[in-house]
């Protein structure tokens, strides 16, 4: 499925990438997806010029010490750390709104690789390196910064293949040393593409445009093309994204057998921020594993290589036995989801009840105010009435006095009335 850049800037992008729609669909088809002219030219360019600036025409002794710059085989690992243009073009909000409608989820990038040659590199699926638990939730975004033609090596991968199982050393009948398991991988590389072509997948080749975008699912298995130049240029970007509420981790450095994960601990590199992960002991559920390996060992057969019906059926029995463990693997994930959200819900709880509390506190302050109110109102009631009693005896009394005084000057005028008459 090829969408153009004018799709992705009309706005519309939870319309156009809804996962119900057959854009999606199709990606689940075939583990990849090709966006024309997705990234304007300014910033392509920007992003050579400063990697050209910054590593490849300073002298040595002038050049940042960082880990991954090889200017010598033209690969630059992380070089965001120095040029911005890097870290923009993994945030590119076109590319991020179409990795969330794809996941559902939002993206984080965590890595950066620049070339400014072609890899060349064999056949081999990302997952190898960097994976997640439930599986899936990481992608790969290569971004042409120049024409690829078919004589400076462009990428190919397989179409559909990213709906096979998750495939690692085990899978492959591959003993991994661990002091020396970049044997084991270049092994796991040798084998893959005649596995393909084995299963009968075809290859396919990207003849990309300075600006286009290819986006791999983590199962693609993916490569890239022999140069035919000498001295072949082949300047590219890809950046690597994981997802939220996740067990990250690094396959080829693991021992799943024994559920011994070599653990991630990823950094957004637009935020600075960890990016959210499920919280996972790497030895737990390591008795659940054994038992599925067990019952898987018990199945496999011992077949010999060539033998096409016997493969696939030795496929089958491996992919049966890979969902048991991505299942078992994915349940605890929620369950460890399921207990954080818990765990939120009874810190939101705690907060609404203390929020309660000091409201019923507040409650009880105006409770006691008013009933402090009411007994002043009593009080002063009672001196009211206290107040009206005395003034009703001092008005009888008063009258009372005035009778009194009223017969004292009356009687004595009744006798000299009666003498002068």
């Amino acid at each position: 499925m090829i969408m153009t850049a004018s799709y992705l800037n009309n706005g519309e992008l939870n319309y156009l990438f809804s996962t119900d729609s057959d854009f999606c669909a199709k990606f689940r088809e075939d583990g990849y997806l090709i966006l024309r002219s997705a990234v304007p030219d300014e910033l392509v360019d920007k992003i050579r010029y400063e990697i050209e600036e910054t590593f490849l025409s300073v002298d040595e002794s002038a050049r940042p010490t960082m880990s991954g710059i090889q200017p010598e085989i033209g690969r630059f690992q992380d070089a965001w750390r120095k040029c911005p243009s890097v870290n923009e073009l993994a945030g590119l909000r076109n590319i991020l709104l179409t990795l969330k409608e794809l996941y559902g989820r939002d993206p984080h990038p965590f890595q950066t690789l620049v070339f400014s040659t072609p890899t060349q590199q064999p056949a081999h699926s990302d997952h190898i390196h960097f994976s997640s638990i439930p599986n899936g939730f990481m992608c790969g975004v290569w971004v042409a910064l120049e024409d690829v033609t078919s004589t400076n090596g462009p990428l190919f991968y397989f179409p559909g293949s990213h709906n096979l199982a998750y495939m690692n050393y085990h899978d492959l009948n591959i003993t991994k040393n661990p002091a020396h398991e970049e044997a084991a991988y270049q092994e796991y590389e040798a084998r893959l593409e005649p596995l393909m072509l084995n299963l009968g997948f075809k290859k396919e080749v990207f003849y990309a445009k300075k600006g286009d975008v290819l986006i791999w699912s983590a199962n693609l298995v993916h490569g890239g093309s022999l140069a035919l130049d000498a001295q072949p240029s082949r300047w590219s970007q890809v950046t690597h994204y994981l997802f939220d509420n996740c067990v990250h981790y690094t396959p080829r450095l693991s021992d799943e057998m024994t559920g011994d994960l070599y653990l991630r601990k990823p950094i957004d590199i637009l935020t600075g921020q960890p990016i959210a992960s499920v919280n996972r002991s790497t030895q737990e559920h390591s008795a659940e594993l054994q038992e599925a390996i067990s019952e898987r060992d018990s199945l496999v057969l011992k077949l010999s290589d060539g033998d096409k019906e016997h493969s696939t059926a030795t496929l089958v029995l491996r992919d049966w036995s890979i969902g048991v463990l991505a299942e078992l693997a994915e349940f605890k994930a929620r369950d460890q989801i399921a207990a954080r959200d818990l765990l939120d819900a009874t810190d939101a709880l705690r907060t609404e009840m203390t929020k309660g509390f000091e409201t019923g506190k507040s409650l009880v302050a105006e409770m006691t105010r008013a009933h402090e109110a009411e007994t002043l109102v009593l009080k002063l009631q009672a001196e009211v009435a206290n107040i009206q009693r005395l003034q009703n005896e001092l008005d009888a009394l008063r009258q009372s006095r005035a009778f009194k005084i009223g017969r004292a000057v009356t009687a004595p005028m009744r006798i000299l009335r009666r003498i002068f008459s």
